[in-house]
């Protein structure tokens, strides 16, 4: 029943889009709060007027919006901008959820979903655990069997505008390919949003486009195959089982794992009582974990 009301509770929102076509193609549009996945969607639509832009570390996006890109010939395609994890305003458990909620009406509707471009901002010096966060729910999301459908796009590259900040934005943009192709193998696609103009947006749209088949968009992603298909519940996705539960400490993991063994095994009240109570204990206290490996050295050293 919970999936039912998620699922609907939206669905009045493709009934007042009746310029909407059936061939019309989506591309989903993530990143961390502030890596310009607005400012990138209003290079490329005419409906300027309906996108606020952020300037400051707060998010400037609270629920999924669809925008057409403009100027297409032969083809509709809409940008689905999305809140970014570490959100100022919500939790990250209610910022999946909302992402979540699209990709299951597009998938329950129907609807033509290209794949996935991710926002990383190269100015970040390091690879933080919030990003490390943010790509690991995007492995979630996608599933390993539609990696080719995710495209990465580096922006803020005006940010760097002298030969050594350059230089090292070039070594950032290695780094980060490297364990990119770690994560997403070889099969996804990565591209630097450099000049920060519609065109050098329009390259990251048409070369995701180019390289997804139609056969492929008629695979759901892993998220859509969870929710729709199997009717899960959001928290026992892969995706909302690693933000709800994955990033709990070792101990409180174990203490989770052998309450929901006990419901399972008992099926009492009680147990879901317990549950529930650990749940609101821990949940303050929820955090990613520092990326580990080759970022800990660089740290270190």
């Amino acid at each position: 029943m919970e999936t039912f009301w998620r699922f609907w509770r939206n669905a009045r929102n493709w009934v007042c889009w009746p310029d909407i076509r059936g061939e019309t193609r989506f591309i989903i549009v993530m990143g961390m709060t502030g890596s310009g996945k607005t400012t990138f969607i209003s290079q490329l639509t005419d409906q300027k007027a309906e996108i606020r832009v952020g300037h400051s570390l707060a998010s400037s996006t609270a629920e999924t919006s669809r925008y057409r890109v403009s100027g297409l010939k032969g083809e509709d395609i809409y940008l689905v901008d999305t809140p970014g994890f570490d959100d100022t305003k919500q939790s990250d458990l209610d910022i999946l959820r909302t992402i979540t909620d699209e990709l299951a009406q597009l998938w329950h509707f129907k609807k033509c979903l290209v794949g996935v471009i991710f926002l990383h901002r190269i100015t970040d010096v390091r690879l933080t655990s919030s990003a490390v966060k943010n790509m690991t729910v995007l492995q979630k999301l996608c599933g390993s069997e539609n990696y080719g459908r995710i495209a990465l796009a580096t922006t803020m590259w005006k940010m760097a505008p002298g030969e050594e900040e350059e230089e090292a934005a070039e070594q950032r943009q290695n780094e980060l390919e490297e364990y990119w192709k770690e994560m997403f193998g070889e099969r996804s696609l990565i591209m630097r949003h450099k000049a920060n103009t519609r065109e050098s947006a329009l390259e990251v749209v048409q070369g995701l486009r180019g390289r997804v088949q139609d056969t492929d968009t008629q695979r759901s992603l892993q998220i859509q195959r969870e929710l729709c298909d199997e009717e899960r519940k959001l928290e026992d996705t892969d995706a909302g089982h690693y933000v709800h539960f994955g990033l709990l400490k070792p101990v409180e993991q174990r203490e989770m794992a052998e309450l929901q063994k006990k419901i399972k095994d008992e099926g009492t009240r009680l147990g879901e009582t317990e549950l529930e109570a650990k749940k609101s204990e821990v949940r303050p206290g929820l955090k990613v974990q520092e990326f580990a490996g080759k970022e800990k050295a660089r740290a270190g050293a």
